[in-house]
């Protein structure tokens, strides 16, 4: 799928564990170690932990570590200043935090990163697991699917927090979505604009289909 995110973070691949702490006169980069859990307080392993700057954007790859078998995790090379830490592990269900769709009631944790020191003991948990929704866009008349359409996802709490993404070249879909209503919105050319007409809301680990039937606008 191709996305458009507002309010988003950030984009690309990253590194992983497997990264050296840098030189004390390195007045650029300090690092940040500490831990992940998820709500309840069990450390989380494989998971990606991603700083992401405070005050400026970051241009370029995602730069990540992954936690170890104990939910710890170090990541080097981290620029000085104010940085977010992040944690993500959307195979298992966890929302992407790093955007505001997804994001939950939890404050994500801010820390101050110094040059050549290691900011340790980070607590970052993870956002309450999810519910995966399905889904096909079909032409209402012939049953055939529509690839070209637009989904459109926001929060009913925060309508400004928006996804905007096309459907597989099948016009099948595939979201995890925060346990949280949301709407849904679907547009094509040639078609009139589909709206759900309730909310949609998923329990945690709830898995749910969907198909969107567009009509013509001829």
């Amino acid at each position: 799928m191709h996305y458009r995110f507002f309010l988003v973070l950030a984009v690309a691949a990253g590194i992983g564990l497997a990264q050296t702490a840098q030189k004390p006169d390195d007045v650029r980069y300090g690092s940040i170690s500490g831990i992940v859990a998820d709500a309840s307080g069990v450390p989380i392993r494989d998971a990606k932990v991603y700083d992401e700057p405070v005050d400026s954007v970051r241009i370029g790859k995602d730069h990540f570590a992954v936690t170890d078998p104990n939910g710890r995790f170090l990541i080097a090379n981290v620029p000085v200043g104010k940085v977010m830490v992040i944690a993500t592990k959307t195979e298992d269900g966890y929302p992407d935090a790093r955007f505001a769709l997804y994001s939950g009631d939890a404050v994500l944790p801010t820390v101050d990163v110094k040059a050549g020191q290691v900011t340790s003991d980070v607590a970052v948990k993870l956002l309450t697991k999810g519910g995966r929704l399905h889904g096909k866009i079909v032409d209402s008349r012939s049953g055939l699917r529509v690839p070209t359409a637009r989904i459109t996802l926001s929060r009913v709490d925060h309508p400004n927090w928006t996804l905007e993404t096309d459907p597989e070249s099948d016009g099948s879909f595939d979201f995890l979505i925060p346990a949280r209503p949301m709407q849904i919105r679907v547009s094509a050319v040639g078609y009139k604009t589909w709206v759900h007409p309730a909310s949609v809301l998923l329990a945690p680990r709830e898995q749910r289909n969907l198909t969107i039937p567009l009509e013509g606008t001829k």
